[in-house]
């Protein structure tokens, strides 16, 4: 059993929706593209777009029910694959790290460890509610890293540059 204060924080968490998210995440593409970062603000906003959607995709399609001893009254309760915000938090901790101009690896480094942390307090916050089991959560840390990753690997700057001109 989770101490008293981490199950607190996890439903604190829990709190947090995909609207919630949506709307953080895009206040930070508008930060980055008002910094003059129009390549990072583009490349943040429609890879969240992306994670979100396969997210709820597979969530819509697969339909797994969640845990019998969960502990948070969840409005679905056949939608627990993937952990949605493990996928959430796995994508803040692989695309802001990418998007922000560091001066420094070491401020690179110690800023990627504490959004590590972040990651990995959502996920184990997943588990201490028992709304995920570990793989709904694994698969959930797999979305939200690996689109990020695809999506650092294969859009081509010159096309993003393109599409900044054209609107």
């Amino acid at each position: 059993m989770a101490p008293r204060w981490f199950v607190a924080l996890s439903l604190e968490i829990n709190k947090i929706s995909y609207a919630h998210f949506f709307a953080a995440a895009t206040a930070y593409a508008g930060v980055l593209y008002a910094m003059g970062l129009y390549y990072s603000a583009l490349v943040f906003f429609f890879t969240m777009v992306f994670v979100l959607g396969i997210t709820g995709f597979l969530k819509l399609t697969t339909r797994v029910e969640r845990r019998a001893d969960c502990m948070v009254d969840m409005p679905y309760k056949n939608r627990a694959f993937p952990s949605g915000h493990s996928a959430a938090a796995a994508f803040v901790g692989t695309m802001v790290p990418y998007t922000i101009p560091f001066y420094s690896p070491v401020g690179l480094y110690l800023f990627s460890a504490l959004l590590g942390v972040f990651v990995l307090t959502v996920a184990l916050s997943r588990l201490a509610l028992r709304a995920h089991t570990l793989f709904q959560v694994i698969a959930g840390i797999a979305i939200g890293v690996a689109v990020p990753l695809l999506a650092i690997y294969f859009i081509d700057p010159p096309l993003v540059d393109w599409l900044l001109l054209s609107f």
